[in-house]
């Protein structure tokens, strides 16, 4: 389970964990990746992406995909938020019948924030379809796909785990080939680095001969993390021990003793808390206990407090403190003002932190805010208006403001709108045009 978290969470960016929290670290050794030619250069497509309907095949083909595409664009016009279900059917059964027409219309969804997200969740279903379908013509469209733009890397989550070869002397023979056929983007290290983590631990020597073979753009530190997870989590403190030898390891040891402590510590945190008391303070452990003190937040923000002031950096002492008490007051403001009052942090943080927490318990006044926007004669500015106060005092008190939407409801465009915030699946209005 924790492989798989560290997948899909916050070990993509090595943000620490928790609410609020500034300080970063970056999983990317060395400057960021740039585009950058495979060995062999990019591949002439395989399978050119085309217009729904103009794939040169019979009629009826071209006809289906028309009445897919006004499906698709009929869900599109509507109040799509929260609707993904359906546009994953209608996506699955285009794919079925002609995967580069259905792709090739998810991919001219653009850029716009409102339906980006849409546009990598369908995409990845839709890729899952095709791979079960057509393996070799899925993985060759991929490749071109990702080429043609970085924001198809949402394909190679569903090709990757097709390349693999479990069991076999080399696992990842076909994966390796493939990799020196993409462009070396930061996109395809991050999803390479997802999925290798998954597979670790079902055969730690094959993965990392193969993590030791990547070309650099495609290495980070959250794989060796991943690796010393896995190591530890089949051997235990024996794999610490070993790792150790009595002297403090370096380089990407350094990464993998973190990953070991960070599952250690799922089961003896105490232990593990001992065992880092015991360490020097500097560069190396402030990293370690960076992300234990992340882990801990959680279950024990009191350890994790303990963990921040031990840094050796007053700069990230006093900044993962604050951080870790702000989000604690949040959480339990009683137990957290107690334990900071007794506390060694500096009397300012404590006294700021409070404070901030005392204000943010003030509850809003939404409806002042809203009052005024009644007055507003055009709809669409005034719905515009209306969608934030209206998304805050949801969050505040539920029960109130679905009352006040019910009190001036005035219009089928009000009812509508105020409907489909209650559900919350009316995406926010467009500003209008100047």
């Amino acid at each position: 389970m924790l492989l798989a978290a560290i997948a899909t969470t916050a070990l993509i960016a090595w943000k620490i964990a928790g609410p609020g929290k500034k300080a970063e670290r970056t999983a990317v050794s060395g400057p960021p990746a740039r585009l950058s030619p495979a060995p062999n250069g990019p591949p002439q497509p395989a399978l050119a992406a085309t217009d729904a309907g103009q794939s040169g095949k019979t009629d009826e083909l071209a006809r289906r995909n028309r009445d897919f595409a006004a499906e698709l664009d009929a869900l599109l016009t509507g109040t799509w938020r929260g609707m993904f279900p359906k546009f994953g059917d209608v996506v699955a059964r285009w794919v079925a019948v002609d995967p580069v027409a259905a792709l090739s219309y998810v991919e001219k969804l653009g850029p716009d924030p409102r339906v980006s997200s849409l546009r990598h969740a369908l995409g990845g279903s839709g890729m899952r379809v095709w791979v079960k379908q057509d393996p070799a013509a899925a993985i060759a469209y991929t490749k071109e796909a990702v080429w043609r733009d970085a924001a198809n890397v949402t394909y190679l989550e569903s090709v990757f785990p097709a390349l693999l070869r479990p069991g076999s002397p080399e696992p990842y023979a076909e994966l390796k080939a493939y990799l020196d056929q993409l462009p070396r983007i930061e996109a395809v290290q991050q999803a390479i680095q997802a999925e290798i983590i998954l597979h670790i631990r079902d055969d730690i020597p094959a993965a990392e001969s193969f993590i030791e073979q990547l070309p650099a753009e495609f290495v980070g530190e959250r794989l060796y993390f991943g690796l010393g997870l896995a190591k530890a989590q089949v051997a235990g403190w024996t794999f610490v021990e070993t790792l150790t030898r009595g002297q403090l390891p370096a380089g990407t040891d350094r990464n993998q003793l973190s990953g070991a402590l960070a599952t250690l510590y799922e089961k003896t945190p105490g232990k593990v808390a001992t065992w880092l008391e015991k360490q020097p303070r500097d560069g190396m452990f402030d990293f370690v206990r960076g992300r234990i003190a992340a882990d801990a937040l959680e279950r024990d923000p009191q350890e994790a407090l303990r963990l921040a002031q031990s840094l050796s950096r007053e700069e990230a002492r006093l900044s993962d403190s604050g951080d870790y008490l702000g989000y604690w007051l949040r959480k339990d403001y009683a137990a957290a003002e107690a334990w900071a009052i007794g506390s060694e942090l500096p009397t300012q943080l404590v006294a700021e932190k409070i404070a901030q927490a005392q204000t943010a318990k003030i509850p809003v006044d939404y409806a002042s805010k809203l009052t005024p926007t009644l007055e507003i004669a055009d709809p669409k500015l005034r719905h515009r208006a209306q969608w934030s106060p209206i998304e805050g005092w949801l969050r505040q008190d539920r029960a109130v403001a679905i009352k006040w939407m019910e009190a001036n409801t005035r219009t089928e465009d009000d009812r509508r709108f105020f409907e489909g915030r209650k559900k919350g699946i009316v995406p926010e209005p467009e500003k209008p045009s100047p």
